[in-house]
């Protein structure tokens, strides 16, 4: 919703109606996996991302090495948190 200056009450309702806790096991469709020789300039590589609705799951660990871009995974959430846009986010790992 950036550049706007009002949202609709009712849009505000939706994007923080997302009540996932920690430990929460949930389905996310891959929609990126990093090249894993990739290094970021704090020296870490990026993790895959997954999606559940607008929900963004940074994938910590567990990833199958076969996994595709659409494929669907499920994952344990090891954290929630604020993205840098205010939406939730959480970190998770392939559940098994």
């Amino acid at each position: 919703m950036e550049g706007f200056s009002k949202q609709e009450p009712e849009l505000d309702n939706a994007l923080s109606s997302i009540k996932y806790k920690q430990g929460d096991i949930i389905e996310v469709v891959v929609k990126d996996i990093p090249d894993t020789l990739r290094v970021l300039p704090n020296g870490k590589s990026p993790s895959p991302v997954g999606f559940s609705g607008d929900f963004v799951v940074i994938i910590t660990s567990g990833l199958p090495k076969d996994t595709q871009v659409g494929d669907r995974v499920r994952v344990t959430l090891l954290k929630i948190t604020k993205s840098h846009s205010g939406k939730k986010m959480g970190f998770g790992c392939v559940a098994r």
